[in-house]
């Protein structure tokens, strides 16, 4: 099954590319905080936004968390592919994994929570199953597919362009 939570026609400016950075491995509580941190470090060294940097930092820990608790939960684990795309206006974050897919039902609810979630911040979530949503509310776009034994998660996650330091230099 496939599932884009946020339905929409506009594109999103992306500016230049700055860097990558890519990751493949199992995902345990050991690398989910190491490769946490080394996101983290990757785009604070591209002068991201604290938020954003934040944001993807979670993003990203919470997608591997789901990936060992719920994708690989009763069956040996196998590695998982994490890309982070740096661009001028935005992060896509890029997941790929071999585990159990996220069922319809799981997805139709973070659908349906999002509409009372609006103006929720992130501290106000509750507790406990909540970090599908988390992510969906992190990131501008959220796009998963499950084909052929693979899932996909795309996540876009906004550099505010007053947080672009091409466009302040003037001030």
């Amino acid at each position: 099954g496939s599932d884009s939570l946020k339905d929409t026609d506009t594109a999103v400016e992306l500016g230049f590319f700055k860097d990558a950075v890519a990751y493949r491995s199992i995902s345990d509580t050991a690398t989910i905080g190491d490769i946490g941190v080394q996101v983290r470090a990757f785009l604070e060294n591209l002068k991201y936004a604290d938020t954003l940097v934040y944001s993807a930092e979670l993003v990203v820990s919470e997608a591997m968390t789901n990936v060992m608790y719920h994708g690989f939960k009763m069956i040996k684990p196998e590695a998982l592919n994490l890309a982070v795309l740096a661009f001028q206006y935005a992060v896509v974050v890029l997941l790929d994994d071999t585990g159990v897919e996220i069922p319809t039902s799981v997805l139709a609810n973070i659908r349906n929570n999002m509409d009372y979630m609006d103006g929720l911040s992130v501290n106000e979530l509750p507790e406990g199953g909540m970090g599908l949503t988390f992510i969906r509310m992190a990131a501008e776009r959220f796009s998963y597919r499950a084909h052929e034994g693979v899932n996909r998660l795309e996540l876009l996650l906004l550099n505010s362009p007053e947080n672009d330091t091409l466009h302040n230099k003037a001030s």
